[in-house]
Formats: structure tokens, sequence, C-alpha cells
């Protein structure tokens, strides 16, 4: 089993969610579309729970795609550094291709790292894995600042690009044998 599907039954195990939870999950992916009128938010820990559950089984399949592509890539990622972490969907999506990565989560919403510290827990990753909460655009200033790859949300209204490159230009630059196969959403994963 993947480490994201370990992480998804830990938290059902430990959860178990309710039709509440669900339609409060809906409504922050309806919010999602709209953010700039409607709170998008993780409010409390069994929410983040549940948002885990459904990003992290999503980015999983977008990793397991990414690695067809670029397998050699994964192999030499030694230290992660994630900006908006949340409950760490990329990480448990990374160990079922790269091993001994220190991850470093940094994310502004309690409710996502106190998730992402309990499947660490649970996986017995707590060493190689590290929670921070604090405002994540901070960074900007540091001297040395690490290699970060936007993601950039066309549907997102306002915010600003922090890193060197997009995520797409980042692929791209991986090799000159690089075909972009678009998925028109990340459901398609």
């Amino acid at each position: 089993m993947h480490h994201s599907q370990l992480a998804a039954q830990f938290l059902i195990d430990t959860y178990r969610f309710n039709q509440e939870d669900k339609n409060r999950l809906t409504h922050i992916f309806e919010a999602y579309k709209n953010p700039e009128k409607t709170q998008t938010q993780i409010p409390d820990q069994r929410t983040a729970a549940a948002y885990m559950i459904a990003r992290g089984l999503s980015i999983s399949g977008v990793m397991q795609h990414i690695f067809e592509q670029e397998p050699a890539f994964f192999s030499k990622i030694k230290n992660v550094i994630d900006f908006g972490g949340g409950p760490g969907t990329f990480l448990w999506s990374l160990l079922d291709h790269t091993q001994d990565v220190h991850y470093s989560n940094i994310d502004m919403n309690k409710h996502l790292l106190n998730v992402f510290k309990e499947i660490a827990n649970h996986l017995n990753l707590a060493k190689q894995a590290q929670a921070v909460q604090q405002d994540y655009f901070q960074f900007k200033a540091i001297e040395n600042p690490p290699l970060v790859i936007d993601i950039d949300d066309p549907e997102s209204i306002g915010g600003e690009l922090l890193g060197v490159s997009t995520y797409e230009d980042f692929i791209a630059s991986s090799s000159q044998d690089y075909i972009e196969n678009q998925l028109e959403d990340e459901w398609q994963a």
C-alpha cells in the first residue's frame, strides 16, 4: 500500500467521518471556486483530516504520473521545504518514489499541520518530517532562499508567485525530450 493510502486509512480509522464532515469538505472545495466571496480556510482538525484524504489521493495520482515520466529525478531528492504543504499530501506521495527524504512542511494552518504530525507519527516518520507553523510569505526575505517552485492556480484571484519557476517550466526544464501531457484537472490523475 502507498504512503498516501496508508495515511488515508489511518485517518479514516481515527476520525470515523460522517456525512456532516463530507458536507463541510464539499463546501470548502466549492469555496475554492470563488475564494474572494467565501471562506476557504480549514476550520478544524476533522475537516483537515478529510481534506488530506481528498487531496492526498489525487496528488498521489499526479505524482505517479510525474514519476513515470522522470523516475531519475526523484532519486536525487534529499531535502524538501514545502511552503503551504498542509497535511503533507506531497510528502506522502513523494515517499512512494524516494527514500530518506528530510521534509519540512511550512503552513499557516495549525489544523492541517496537526494532521500532518499525526500521520508522520503513525508512519514512524516524525524524525524526518517536520512541521512549522509560519507565514510562508516571510521566506522571501531570507538571504539564501531555497528553490521554490510555484504552482499557479488559474482559478484563484489575487496572490503572487513566490518561486523562481512555475511547476510546468520546472518539469519542462528537466529534459529536452519532455512532452507536455496536460490533464484537464487534477481529478483525472
